[in-house]
C-alpha cells in the first residue's frame, strides 16, 4: 500500500483548520504517537493548525514501523480530530500500477517534460544523467508515423517524471482586464503534467518551477520545486527521486 501522506495531510489540514484547535491536535497526537513532530515546509498551507497536522502526519510517514501499523495510527489520528474518515479511505486503497510493478521498481527511466527553455532542459537532463538515470525526452523519440499522443503513450513506461514549468506563454481569464496577463507554462507541458500525474501518481512527479508564473490549480500533492541560482533544487529532486524508490548515483554530483 502506497499512501500519499503529503496530499492527505494537506486535505485533512484544510478540512480541520477552522474546526479544531492547536491544543486538540496536540492532545490527539499525544494519545497516539510516541514521537515528537518534526517541521516540514508545506507550500500553500497558511494556517498554523493545518501546518501542525501536516507536521504530525509527515513525521508519522517517516517512522520505522510496519505499513499496517502506520496506516492504523493515521486512521485513528484522522478520526480523533473529528474528521469524516470516509473522505480519506481512498488514500488507503492500493492503486494498480499502470505497468508491471517489478519493472517499475527496477527502472531507472525518468521522463523529462519541457517547454521552450532549452538551456534549462539541457541542464536538468545532464543532471539526471549524472545521477545514473536514463532520461526520456519526447522530442528525441522517433516518430514512426505516430501522433504526439501516441508517442507520449509509447514513451511513458518510466519510473518518474520531471516537469519543467517555464514562463513561455502569457494568459488570463476571459473576464479579466486585457492587461492582466500572467506568465504561464505551455499548454502541452500542462497536458503532460496531468498525464503523468494520473499515470504514475503524484508521488512520482516533480515539477521544477522557473521564475514567477501561474501554476495549475487542483494539483496539491505534486512536488513544486523552484529553480534557484544556487542549485538547491538539485537536492530537492534527489529527495523526491529517492522517496519514489529510484536508485541514484551521487558520486558524479558530490564526488567520491
Amino acid at each position: 500500500m502506497s499512501i500519499n501522506y503529503k496530499l492527505l495531510a494537506i486535505k485533512l489540514g484544510d478540512e480541520m483548520k477552522n474546526t479544531t484547535s492547536i491544543a486538540e491536535i496536540e492532545r490527539t497526537a499525544g494519545a497516539l504517537f510516541d514521537f515528537s513532530p518534526e517541521s516540514f515546509e508545506a507550500k500553500g498551507v497558511t494556517s498554523s493548525r493545518a501546518q501542525l497536522i501536516y507536521n504530525w502526519i509527515l513525521t508519522l510517514a517517516g517512522q520505522t514501523m510496519e505499513d499496517e501499523k502506520k496506516s492504523s495510527l493515521l486512521l485513528d489520528f484522522i478520526s480523533g480530530l473529528g474528521a469524516d474518515v470516509s473522505k480519506y479511505l481512498n488514500f488507503f486503497q492500493s492503486r494498480e500500477v499502470p505497468q508491471d510493478s517489478e519493472e517499475l521498481q527496477n527502472s531507472n527511466k525518468v521522463f523529462l517534460v519541457h517547454g521552450r527553455d532549452e538551456m534549462l532542459k539541457e541542464m536538468v537532463g545532464r543532471f539526471l544523467g549524472q545521477l545514473g538515470l536514463e532520461v526520456v525526452i519526447l522530442s528525441e523519440q522517433a516518430n514512426q508515423g505516430r501522433t504526439v499522443i501516441e508517442k507520449l503513450e509509447r514513451s511513458s513506461k518510466v519510473a518518474f517524471c520531471v516537469v519543467l514549468l517555464t514562463p513561455d506563454d502569457m494568459g488570463r481569464l476571459a473576464s479579466d482586464n486585457a492587461s492582466a496577463l500572467c506568465p504561464r507554462a505551455r499548454q502541452n507541458v500542462i497536458l503532460e503534467l496531468g498525464y503523468f500525474t494520473g499515470y504514475l501518481g503524484r508521488e512520482r512527479v516533480c515539477a521544477l518551477v522557473s521564475g514567477q508564473l501561474e501554476l495549475p490549480s487542483d494539483t496539491h500533492g505534486i512536488a513544486y520545486v523552484p529553480v534557484d541560482q544556487h542549485g538547491g533544487w538539485k537536492m530537492e529532486v534527489i529527495r523526491e527521486l529517492k522517496s519514489a524508490g529510484l536508485t541514484v548515483n551521487l558520486s558524479q554530483i558530490f564526488g567520491g
